[in-house]
Parts: structure tokens; C-alpha cells; sequence
């Protein structure tokens, strides 16, 4: 159930990008990297990214199982992951501080969100 809400989740990011900039100009969107450092492309959208990217994350926080030590470790390894993800990225733009990575928003977000309960 949850690749399948990923991949329509997705799918539906990628429409929204296209329907609001008229085209989807990012080629190396196919890229896992890019995947995961714009959350699921939401950094691509062009009106505030970050925040796009913050709603995206407490979406998938809300799917998470409310164990403390779950949500623990589903954040560590996306804090992991997300990292590898970011320098991956940063090496195919020259701007230091790209708007379009909205992962570190996301796990932010969840940091905040670990000890609040469901």
C-alpha cells in the first residue's frame, strides 16, 4: 500500500509541476538523488518550496505508526539517506544553497514532530 501511495503521490507532484509551469524543465528529475533531496519533487514547485516540502512531510509523518522508537528510526535513516541525497544533488548545481532541496525542511519538521504524540 505505501509504494503504491508513493507512486501516486508522485505521479501527482509531477502533474502539478507541469500544469503550473507549463512544462516539467528539470531533466535530471529522474535521478534517486533528486527524488529524495526535493521529497518527492515537491521542491520543484515554484511558490515556496520548503513550505510545500514541510506539508509534504507531515503527510507522510501522519502515515507513520506512533512507536516512539519506529518514528526514531524511520527519521535517522532518513536523515542518513537524505544527506547522501543532498551532496549527490549539490554536485550537479552551482548554487550552494538550491532552493529546489526541501529535504532538510522535512526531517526538521519530523525532529520537531518526534515526541508529540498521535
Amino acid at each position: 500500500i505505501l509504494t503504491t501511495l508513493v507512486t501516486f503521490y508522485t505521479g501527482l507532484i509531477i502533474v502539478i509541476i507541469t500544469k503550473i509551469s507549463g512544462t516539467v524543465a528539470v531533466p535530471e528529475m529522474k535521478s534517486l538523488s533528486n527524488l529524495i533531496s526535493t521529497f518527492f519533487y515537491l521542491g520543484y514547485l515554484p511558490k515556496a518550496p520548503g513550505t510545500w516540502g514541510s506539508l509534504g512531510a507531515l503527510f507522510v509523518w501522519s502515515l507513520i505508526p506512533g512507536s516512539l522508537f519506529f518514528r526514531f528510526t524511520f527519521l535517522v535513516i532518513f536523515l542518513i539517506i537524505g544527506f547522501i541525497a543532498c551532496e549527490l544533488s549539490l554536485q550537479q548545481v552551482d548554487n550552494p544553497d538550491p532552493s529546489f532541496i526541501v529535504i532538510d525542511e522535512v526531517v526538521g519538521l519530523w525532529i520537531a514532530l518526534l515526541f508529540v504524540p498521535k
